[in-house]
């Protein structure tokens, strides 16, 4: 089965069951779609990434530090949480994950901030809005191209996650990068793997539970 295939796939189960806690729910329950804009991920939920090891230990040895943009924070065991802001019925209707927070690289007197990711299902790409000391580089540029060959839907008490989504910097970032720090064209490759994510949704608080 095609990446597309699989990653449709998984927004279309991710439809069956919407449909089933919709048609459960109890009388009253609202299932208005709020602002795709919020700044706290406990309505909505977060993506977590967990970035690859040899890409931290590389971009280390080029002097490259990695730190969250608020209000992305690390977790206990280590990975970067991304607050997700808007509700799954928005992200069902467009395919579309939106977050807030995000990534900042600093080499030396330059720092590069990759903020507002959006993940793309369909088109399977993450976005972002980068600014190169404080100036707006690119306005939602695709960075990222995601692998959905592994992922798999889970419910739970505390809601519906969709992962491991494999992540990897494609060529556009790495120039990105590469003109941003200074570096030779070409020197960080075609791509580098940043990573696996994993989205979580918290379901019952977008229905208004």
């Amino acid at each position: 089965m095609s990446l597309h295939s699989r990653a449709m796939r998984a927004v279309t189960s991710m439809c069956a069951v919407i449909a089933v806690l919709v048609s459960i729910a109890p009388a009253g329950a609202s299932a208005h779609v709020r602002s795709p804009h919020r700044s706290s991920w406990t309505h909505f939920g977060h993506t977590a990434l967990a970035i690859n090891p040899s890409t931290a230990s590389a971009l280390k040895g080029l002097g490259v530090s990695v730190a969250p943009i608020a209000p992305a924070a690390p977790s206990s065991n280590g990975n970067l949480n991304f607050p997700i802001t808007n509700p799954i019925t928005n992200a069902l209707r467009t395919g579309e994950i939106d977050h807030s927070g995000g990534i900042s690289l600093t080499a030396g007197s330059t720092t590069v901030d990759l903020e507002n990711f959006t993940i793309n299902v369909p088109g399977q790409t993450l976005s972002a809005d980068v600014y190169v000391d404080g100036s707006a580089y690119a306005s939602q540029a695709p960075i990222v191209n995601l692998d959905f060959s592994y992922a798999h839907l889970g419910l739970g008490h505390e809601g519906l996650s969709l992962g491991p989504v494999g992540a990897c910097i494609n060529h556009a970032g790495l120039s990105a990068l590469e003109t941003a720090f200074g570096l030779k064209q070409g020197s960080l490759g075609d791509s580098l793997p940043l990573g696996t994510a994993t989205v979580n949704y918290r379901l019952f608080s977008d229905f208004g539970w």
